[in-house]
């Protein structure tokens, strides 16, 4: 298992994300204990899950679990021998024999994008193995959080709410990585958006978001805490949904913008639907016919999303806005060619007219020196005739 987080770690996917410093408020996620006597019903469809025990006394042994919960396991030697209880006490470690055969393919799926596939595949691991669900770092909750994971990025979120109340979703936080209860978070605000209950989602997002108190009173909307931007895009979509919910479509549209400028990269499936989420306010906005400013920024999101994540196809009521906005760039360009023409044309009458003035001022210099010449011959010539005398 930890080989696979490195993988999606390096990938950069949100699930694998440090730093979250919120929590989603507790209405409606206490997860029931598990009866410390008696296992649970996994199904007579459940697979037991070929394992090497070791115990605390250094002994191995090699078999099935074929179910558990917080206090003992229920082992048996072959898969079809009715299991014994065993106390979690007396086992040290438990190696999944199975884990990296089973998990491989739905794993490879996930990293390449594919999260139809990788949805199936994980979801069918996490029910055929549920027996395992209660046991630290087991792979059937890991598999019941990437099938999650997958249906959210996939933007069916109204399935995750019944995943989430399953034996191995309620499992995950408990017996896998910190990392992946922070996602848990997340992924209790979707089902709750999903679920329309608004209450809900909005005591979520308090937590991720700077108290409005002192001088933030004067802001429209609260800002986020520091945390990854990976996590931030999934709350600013949320939050778009809930402002939009409430009628503020402009303070909706920040969150859209900021949810598909952030995003783009990482998740293009919620920049998706971030950008058609903005274009379905902006389209309906009455002071498009009167405002050019607001069709330039519609024609510039509809060409944005349609030459973007929308690979050249835009829904039939966005089509007659893709393209480029006719913003007047040619007039004022001209007008500032024209500008400078008649600046370059000032600096010229300015130079020829200081150049006319140095001209005219040497020729007077030249002729007053001319002058003093004469003068001083004149006078020369007088005081050789009174020599000569």
């Amino acid at each position: 298992m930890r080989g696979a987080l490195e993988k999606i770690r390096n990938l950069n996917m949100n699930v694998m994300r440090r730093g979250i410093t919120g929590r989603i408020a507790r209405a409606g996620v206490i997860v029931a204990a598990v009866s410390a006597w008696a296992f649970l019903n996994v199904g007579a469809d459940a697979a037991a899950t070929k394992v090497t025990l070791t115990k605390t006394d250094g002994k191995r042994e090699t078999g099935f679990i074929q179910d558990s919960n917080s206090k003992q396991i229920l082992f048996a030697y072959t898969a079809q021998t009715k299991g014994t209880a065993v106390s979690r006490a007396s086992v040290k470690s438990i190696f999944f024999q199975e884990e990296s055969t089973l998990m491989g393919r739905a794993r490879q799926a996930f990293l390449q994008g594919a999260y139809e596939a990788a949805a199936k595949l994980f979801g069918k691991i996490a029910t055929d193995y549920e027996g395992i669900s209660a046991l630290k770092g087991n792979f059937a909750s890991e598999a019941r959080f990437f099938q999650m994971e997958s249906l959210r990025r996939l933007g069916k979120y109204e399935e995750l709410g019944a995943l989430l109340d399953s034996k191995s979703g309620k499992t995950i936080t408990s017996t896998q990585d910190k990392l992946f209860g922070e996602q848990i978070q997340l992924m209790k605000m979707w089902a709750a958006f999903a679920a329309s209950k608004w209450d809900v989602v909005k005591a979520g997002l308090k937590f991720y978001e700077v108290p409005l108190v002192g001088d933030a009173k004067a802001l429209p909307a609260p800002v986020f805490k520091k945390m990854p931007k990976p996590t931030m895009i999934q709350l600013a979509f949320i939050r778009g949904k809930m402002y939009e919910q409430e009628k503020k479509l402009e303070l909706a549209l920040e969150d859209y913008y900021r949810a598909f400028t952030i995003t783009y990269g990482n998740e293009p499936a919620l920049a998706k639907q971030a950008m058609l989420a903005a274009l379905a306010i902006e389209a309906a906005d009455p002071k498009l016919k009167d405002l050019k400013g607001k069709l330039w920024q519609l024609q510039g999101l509809a060409y944005y999303y349609k030459n973007g994540v929308g690979g050249g196809d835009i829904p039939a009521e966005y089509s007659q806005y893709a393209r480029l906005p006719d913003i007047p760039v040619a007039q004022a360009t001209e007008a500032k060619a024209e500008e400078k023409k008649k600046k370059e044309g000032e600096d010229a009458a300015k130079t020829s007219a200081a150049v006319a003035d140095k001209k005219a001022a040497d020729e007077k210099t030249a002729k007053e020196g001319g002058a003093k010449k004469e003068v001083k011959g004149e006078e020369k010539k007088k005081v050789e005739k009174k020599k000569a005398k």
